[in-house]
């Protein structure tokens, strides 16, 4: 609902209104509340207030609620500044501290990229009203100061272009158009209206306010050379950015409006039209790579409407020519491009000679221009123009230079040789964006074709930094470099460049001072009445006396800690603590405890003594320190090395030690003392193995730091995953290997370490280290194998030259390993391919005792990839010298030759032990195809022609062989065809086998449609008296006419003679007679005839 405003109404009356919503404002627990109470507020002042008193008056209590800790607060604050420096730019003087305050915000802040954006966007609003109220008042000096603070925000700002937040780069991006619309010349007259037709109402009233036009050059504190190059360096970081490869899409979408929006306001400034073609070009051949298909489409539909827009203006016929050539690029149709021309475009030839006349005249005007410019005093130290000449980006003149050189050289000859050279490296499928974004050639071959293709070649090649004019290009950016620190220095705000990483800033420089000593105290005695004598007053300590001025003097120092940190001498203070806890060995362990104790009180602010006084023990352990118990050795009193180290021992353990019973084994100190010590002891690593849990970083930087100590802390890193608690703890130690395995200094001593580890399971007693303290000692147990085998299969992934050594380790492993061994591969040698080197070298040289693993290899390695022939001629050649289970030979029957196939056969028909492997091996050989041919080693109808041919010698073996052909002819891969096919083929033999008349039964339950085939089948039996061979032979070719009923009644009655028909009545029974007269009538009056 539309708020409600009264008409007329007094000042006082509405001053009342304000300071009543104000102060409700504050009282106001819900934010809500406060927002609409403010909101009321800020119309009255902003809508109500014809004279503006009360929005100066009332300004600064508005903007004290910027302290609020709410974000929306703040957001609001800032709209309302713009609201009021639109209404009255005065308010900027009282708001520019605001603005700068809430630009700085914390980023940890809740909703700082919100207010962020808020301030950028209230400034890109205001900026020109700002500019223009500075111009009116070029003798006030608050408004000189208020310029000079917005000044240092629009550079802030500026620094905003290359944040990681999107938004805040976006909004950073249109502040810049502001910048370069504001602070460059208004074009004439025609340009311009052209120009506003194609852009919004409230881009066109914001940026119609103001321009360089309006600044006069004589303005007391505004700067017109200096407004003249921020806009150029600014236009120029716009067009760079064209060059980011990380640019999102969002951001390259507004720069391409931005960009646009300046060649259609500014189309007469500075060669503009011809830079933005030049950049846009660029972008087209050098689109960011991280755009997605979509994105790119997105990014050239945007760029095809902007360049529509841009060839209708008259302005443009210049570049008319690279307009249709990018746009034809970009898909357009010729009717396309000329319902887009200009009007009355055949004149445009001759208005572009009078605008090359009229440049002329602008370039002499801008000469004498330049030089009255010298009579102004600010110009003095303004530094270089900005001419045209220079204004281009070096990259584009790098690209025209190599675009001219190339086209010189552009033949028939030369394009064929590069169109056969790149076919080299196509992809065998067209990219996704590729596909996205290609159009057609519509004019191959033309000179502007050529042209353009020339200029698309340079712009790859001025990219990779290569070409004639890349030398020309990096002079020119060293003049660049070289202008746009002059004109720093002038202080114009320029926007930082691409490329720059901003995320570190340079320190300001200053000079540290020197630390001053304080002076030593002076005392002066007074005078003694009579001569003092030193001996005579003096008497000599006793040697507990002295311990006890030590004792006091050592407290003492100990004490004065905060006021050597004030006095800046607590190095002074560490020194003196270590020398006398380190350099004199009378009653030393009492002042290491206590030193020790000091340490760890105040742990997290003396870490650096405790290093120091390591430092000092090592030091005199290696003879490093210069003092007196070097002498003392000479003398047989003092140390010997071994009790140098022996103390240097017992000094970091105790340290360690103290930590873990205070439970301060978390803090840094514990791991610092590890880490940065001279040396780490194995009696001091044991407690970084007692909380190895919360110690595996500390003991990966000590591996990677500790050369000489590498081995044992490598043993003591693999003795982590035999822990109690092995669940969280023994990943982590695999992630940890497999991370030092990267490295390539540290892989072989990693790769030892695990052959030794796979060796020791070879032991007939686990080792110490095996053992945790929830197993029994000296016993292999499941879990201990376990845990020996977990790290080296998880390196196994990423090594396979540890093949060798587990199968080594197999071979003599006991029954409990290989078990354990088969059990867990699995998983891990399914991830290495059938044709790695080391597999295949593994096969052929397989240790004795491991065949059994090589094979479980062989099959694992198989089950989603087809065996290749080298895998094939190893697994063949271990099974004929090893003499291996025919089981192993299954991963590659469909290698094998049709011979080795006949060959393995009866190993799985007739063998009682392989009964459940006959279907694998009948699907393997159906469907596996030959590694050389691509196809079936053995048909369907070979193989059931094979299998029959099968000679089985026991009772046993005849019924696997019967039993066993079913599971052939049911097979999915067996038809009726190759079944037919097979059963030609068996009757060519000269001894067909007694299975072959139980197959014909077989086929007649499963291909009832094959009976006439049966049929024919048994009267060429009968014919070639084939079932006469042998008693077996015989009774199996009775069984099936039996079973066949009347499938074989027919050539039975018609082939059979009478002493014939009699056998098989006598061997099928009478009450074959039965189902014989039945039948009969069934017969044709031919067969009848033939009936014996």
């Amino acid at each position: 609902m539309d708020k409600f405003v009264e008409p007329i109404e007094d000042t006082a009356t509405v001053a009342e209104r304000v300071s009543k919503a104000i102060k409700e404002a504050h009282e106001a627990a819900n934010v809500d509340d406060k927002l609409k109470l403010l909101e009321d507020a800020a119309d009255i002042l902003i809508n109500n207030d014809q004279s503006a008193h009360l929005l100066d008056s009332f300004c600064e209590e508005m903007l004290e609620f910027v302290d609020n800790p709410q974000f929306t607060i703040k957001c609001f604050v800032v709209s309302f500044i713009q609201r009021a420096c639109l209404r009255d730019p005065e308010v900027t003087k009282k708001a520019i501290t605001t603005l700068s305050a809430l630009l700085s915000i914390d980023r940890q802040y809740p909703g700082a990229s919100r207010i962020i954006r808020r301030v950028i966007i209230a400034c890109t609003n205001i900026y020109p009203s700002i500019i223009q109220w500075a111009v009116r008042k070029k003798t006030d000096l608050e408004a000189g100061a208020c310029w000079e603070a917005f000044s240092i925000l629009k550079g802030r700002i500026l620094q905003l272009i290359d944040n990681d937040n999107e938004g805040i780069r976006t909004v950073t991006l249109k502040f810049l158009e502001t910048i370069v619309l504001a602070q460059s010349p208004r074009p004439v007259k025609d340009d311009a209206v052209s120009g506003m037709e194609m852009i919004s109402l409230e881009e066109k009233s914001r940026h119609e306010l103001v321009s360089l036009t309006d600044v006069p050059r004589d303005h007391r504190f505004i700067s017109y050379r200096k407004l003249q190059i921020e806009a150029d360096e600014n236009f120029k970081s716009l067009l760079n950015q064209f060059t980011l490869m990380h640019l999102s899409a969002q951001n390259l979408l507004v720069l391409i409006n931005v960009v646009c929006n300046i060649a259609k306001l500014r189309s007469g400034w500075e060669k503009t039209l011809e830079r933005i073609m030049d950049a846009l070009e660029v972008l087209h051949v050098n689109l960011p790579p991280t755009l997605g298909t979509s994105q790119v489409k997105s990014v050239r539909k945007e760029l095809k409407f902007h360049l529509f827009r841009l060839l209708k203006m008259p302005a443009a016929v210049v570049i008319q020519q690279k307009l249709i050539t990018l746009l034809t690029d970009l898909g357009a149709s010729a009717s396309e491009v000329n319902r887009n021309l200009p009007p009355n475009s055949a004149m445009l030839p001759k208005r572009g000679r009078r605008g090359e006349a009229a440049e002329e005249t602008a370039k002499r005007a801008r000469v004498e221009a330049k030089i009255e410019d010298d009579e102004y005093p600010d110009e003095s130290a303004a530094g270089p123009s900005t001419s045209s000449a220079s204004s281009e980006p070096s990259q584009l003149t790098a690209i025209d230079v190599t675009a001219q050189w190339i086209y010189e050289r552009l033949n028939p000859q030369l394009v064929t040789n590069l169109v056969l050279i790149s076919l080299v490296t196509f992809p065998e499928e067209m990219p996704a964006m590729f596909a996205s974004s290609y159009t057609p050639i519509a004019a191959a071959g033309t000179e502007n074709q050529k042209k353009h293709l020339a200029r698309m070649m340079a712009t790859q090649a001025t990219q990779a930094e290569i070409g004639p004019g890349f030398e020309q290009m990096k002079a020119e950016k060293l003049k660049r470099m070289q202008d746009r620190i002059e004109a720093r220095k002038q202080g114009a705000v320029i926007a930082p460049t691409p490329y720059v990483n901003r995320d570190t800033q340079p320190e300001p420089s200053g000079s540290k001072k020197s630390e001053a000593k304080l002076p030593l105290p002076t005392f002066t005695a007074p005078k003694p009445k009579q001569q003092f004598n030193l001996i005579s007053s003096v008497q000599k300590m006793t040697k507990k006396e002295m311990s006890e001025v030590f004792d006091h003097l050592y407290h003492r120092i100990m004490g004065a800690e905060r006021r050597a940190i004030q006095g800046g001498a607590i190095q002074q203070q560490n020194l003196l603590l270590v020398i006398r806890a380190s350099r004199f060995q009378s009653n030393d362990e009492h002042f290491e405890d206590l030193l020790i104790n000091y340490i760890i009180e105040e742990h997290k602010q003396r870490t650096e003594l405790a290093l120091l006084y390591l430092t000092e023990i090592y030091a005199q352990y290696q003879g490093f320190s210069h003092i007196h118990i070097p002498l003392k050795q000479l003398r047989d009193h003092g140390m010997s090395k071994s009790q140098l180290y022996e103390r240097y021992d017992r000094i970091l353990c105790k340290m360690l030690k103290n930590l873990t019973v205070r439970d301060l084994h978390r803090e840094t100190i514990f791991h610092k003392l590890l880490l940065e010590s001279p040396t780490v002891t194995p009696n001091s690593v044991v407690y970084l193995k007692e909380f190895s849990a919360l110690g595996l970083t500390t003991l990966r930087e000590l591996i990677l730091t500790r050369n000489r100590q590498r081995l044992e802390l490598i043993d003591l890193l693999f003795s982590l995953g035999f822990h109690d608690k092995p669940d969280k703890l023994r990943q982590s130690v695999v992630d940890i290997v497999k991370e030092l395995w990267e490295l390539s200094y540290l892989r072989e001593d990693i790769r030892n370490k695990l052959r030794e580890q796979i060796e020791c399971c070879t032991l007939d007693v686990p080792p110490r280290h095996f053992q945790t303290l929830l197993e029994a000692p000296n016993k292999w147990t499941e879990n201990i194998y376990r845990n020996a085998l977990h790290l080296y299969l998880a390196l196994l992934q990423i090594d396979t030259t540890l093949l060798m050594p587990l199968a080594v380790a197999y071979a003599k492993g006991p029954i409990e390993f290989k078990r354990i061994v088969l059990r867990l591969v699995e998983p891990v040698v399914k991830t290495i391919g059938v044709q790695n080197q080391e597999m295949l070298d593994l096969v052929a040289e397989c240790p004795l005792g491991a065949e059994t693993l090589i094979l479980r290899f062989v099959h694992l390695i198989t089950e989603r990839n087809p065996p290749t022939r080298e895998l094939v001629d190893r697994v063949r050649s271990l099974h004929a010298t090893r003499n291996t289970d025919a089981r192993g030979m299954i991963p590659i029957l469909s290698g094998l030759d049709r011979e080795d196939i006949v060959n393995l056969l009866p190993h799985f028909v007739l063998n009682s032990s392989n009964q459940k492997f006959v279907q694998v091996v009948i699907k393997r050989l159906l469907t596996g195809k030959n590694p050389d041919t691509l196809e079936p080693t053995i048909t369907g109808e070979d193989l059931i022609f094979e299998y029959h041919k099968l000679e089985p010698r026991e009772e046993e073996e005849r019924k696997m062989h019967v039993e066993n052909l079913s599971e052939l002819l049911d097979s999915r891969h067996i038809q009726k065809d190759h079944i037919a096919a097979a059963i030609e083929k068996i009757l060519e033999l000269d001894v067909v086998p007694p299975l072959f008349y139980h197959t014909l039964t077989v086929v007649d339950k499963k291909f009832p449609s094959l009976d006439s085939f049966i049929s024919n089948v048994v009267q060429k039996v009968i014919l070639r008296e084939l079932w006469k061979a042998n008693d077996e032979t015989r009774k199996a070719f009775f069984r099936s006419i039996i079973q066949l009923r009347s499938v074989a009644y027919a050539p039975m009655l018609t082939e059979f003679r009478g002493d014939e028909f009699l056998e098989f009545v006598e061997y099928a029974g009478n009450q074959i007679i039965l189902d014989l007269r039945d039948f009969y009538p069934t017969l044709s009056t031919s067969q009848r005839r033939s009936v014996a």
